[in-house]
């Protein structure tokens, strides 16, 4: 079920073969392996024959998530363990990964005009994110007790993370003093912040800041683990604050920081330098740098 197919005529040619006038100018390159999930060139007829990109799929015309094949072919898995229906007939269809090693993050201009649009909960609630990188199921468990102002610590306990193991990450100093504020205006209430539904204040304050729709809450753990990187945090270290299971996680960001190698080349270079024996060859004379 499984298939692939080709297409490579020019746009002329597919334009003159199904009367498309004037040629459509869609950004279209010939290809030779078009897979499930791939972007491909499509020929509608609406009373009018027109040619456009659409995503080639199990993606229903209604749906507005991309992923949703996945959630439906798990639909009907559990459909069939609970016997709705007979078999699943989406079983063979192979679900292809995404690519979403690109991730979007906040620069400090954007973070500044996103926090002038929270009101006092909301931008508690985003410097926790921005400078914890926790999840916000994460952020959710937390209660006073998970802070520990003494040592100037977060704790999140091993059922509420993602991998399945606490977590436990220093605060900054503006984290610490915005959850000292926080909790002398949250009436004595034991969770940080309750039932609080963040969703709808949050993409309120996003488009008055002027965010586009690809700043979602989760880019706000990116921003967190991106300025780690863009620091020139050991990745290992970043794995850690940032829970990822396997550094696999952690390395798609490692591109953002190749200072990294800079610095350790001057280590490097430094050690060698005050230490090691050189030849000037030009002299054919051994010389002995800093001994």
């Amino acid at each position: 079920m499984c298939g692939r197919f080709t297409l490579t005529p020019e746009l002329k040619v597919l334009a003159e073969r199904f009367s498309l006038h004037p040629t459509p100018t869609a950004d279209y390159n010939p290809r030779f392996n078009i897979a499930p999930s791939q972007s491909v060139i499509v020929i509608g007829d609406d009373g009018a024959r027109y040619m456009k990109v659409m995503k080639w799929g199990l993606i229903p015309s209604w749906a507005k998530d991309p992923n949703i094949g996945s959630r439906l072919k798990n639909l009907f898995t559990m459909a069939v363990r609970w016997n709705r229906v007979s078999k699943n007939p989406v079983k063979q269809v192979k679900l292809f990964s995404e690519n979403n090693g690109r991730q979007r993050w906040l620069t400090l201009d954007e973070e500044a005009e996103l926090l002038k649009h929270c009101d006092h909960q909301l931008k508690t609630l985003v410097l926790l994110a921005l400078d914890t990188g926790f999840r916000a199921s994460e952020l959710r468990s937390l209660s006073w007790q998970s802070i520990d102002f003494q040592h100037g610590n977060i704790a999140v306990a091993s059922g509420y993370t993602k991998n399945g193991e606490p977590r436990n990450n220093p605060m900054t100093r503006r984290l610490e003093e915005a959850l000292r504020q926080w909790k002398a205006v949250c009436n004595g209430s034991e969770l940080l912040f309750g039932s609080y539904r963040y969703r709808r204040p949050f993409v309120k304050a996003r488009d008055a800041a002027g965010l586009g729709k690809d700043v979602c809450f989760h880019t706000l753990r990116h921003t967190y683990i991106s300025r780690l990187i863009l620091a020139g945090a050991n990745i290992r270290t970043v794995q850690e604050l940032a829970g990822h299971k396997t550094i696999t996680m952690t390395m798609r960001y490692s591109h953002l920081g190749p200072a990294h190698k800079r610095q350790a080349v001057e280590l490097l270079d430094a050690e060698v330098t005050a230490k090691v024996t050189t030849v000037d060859f030009r002299a054919g004379q051994q010389v002995v740098v800093n001994s």
